[in-house]
């Protein structure tokens, strides 16, 4: 690639990136992760394969269903790349413990499927100064965006106090495999940019796809001053 070279490959066998969620998202990001060469990659999911993964989680085969996830998607991405050092993370993550799993990353990529998990990815991200690259997908919709603190709002700056509606789950109403590998190429991309200290191209901007008509679309957004997390009002500490 002409704007890529030996040095930036470094960079990223340096970063160690926490990938939140190894399910529908998570799988086809970690694969790409792994491929471009992150040095340390953080696999944070409780819970295990099941049969009606395997569709849409790539990084599994049959042979894993019974198993952790964070387990397996180590296990079976260091075939791919032994390189890298994937370190499994049995826990769903929370307010509890998102702290401690999460401090002394380099970069977030959300792969969750969870409101109240990525308000605490969130939290912590704006308390450590951690990059988070966030993404949602259910049906044939997705949301993406990229946050650096300091230079953009958070999570919680555009979707506020958003809860978690069990009508609208990846696990009620389906989501497209398609759709998912199409996130996960963006979430790859910005996680290189941002890694690399380039300007990331969804950092104060929100992205819209309906991949069922092929619609793209990208909105401004903004730090709100009435943030209760990295506004004015938020946390100082």
């Amino acid at each position: 690639m002409y704007d890529f070279n030996e040095k930036d490959q470094v960079k990223l066998s340096e970063t160690t990136v926490s990938m939140v969620g190894a399910g529908g998202i998570g799988s086809p990001v970690l694969r790409l992760l792994a491929s471009l060469g992150f040095g340390r990659i953080r696999i944070i999911d409780g819970d295990k394969v099941e049969l009606s993964n395997i569709q849409r989680q790539n990084i599994y085969n049959t042979a894993d269903i019974g198993k952790k996830k964070a387990e397996c998607a180590a296990a079976n991405l260091s075939l791919m790349n032994p390189e890298v050092k994937f370190i499994p993370i049995v826990q769903r993550i929370d307010d509890k413990n998102a702290q401690e799993v999460l401090k002394g990353s380099d970069l977030i990529v959300d792969g969750l499927d969870s409101f109240s998990a990525r308000h605490s990815v969130n939290r912590v991200s704006v308390k450590f100064q951690i990059p988070y690259i966030f993404a949602g997908a259910v049906e044939y919709f997705a949301n993406l965006s990229s946050f650096i603190p300091g230079k953009t709002g958070c999570l919680s700056c555009v979707m506020g106090a958003a809860k978690d509606n069990p009508d609208s789950t990846a696990a009620k109403i389906g989501v497209s495999p398609e759709l998912l590998s199409v996130v996960a190429g963006i979430e790859a991309r910005e996680a290189l940019l941002v890694t690399l200290k380039r300007k990331a191209n969804l950092a104060g901007k929100l992205m819209t796809i309906d991949i069922n008509t092929l619609s793209f679309d990208i909105f401004d957004i903004a730090r709100s001053d009435t943030c209760n997390i990295c506004g004015e009002s938020g946390p100082k500490e």
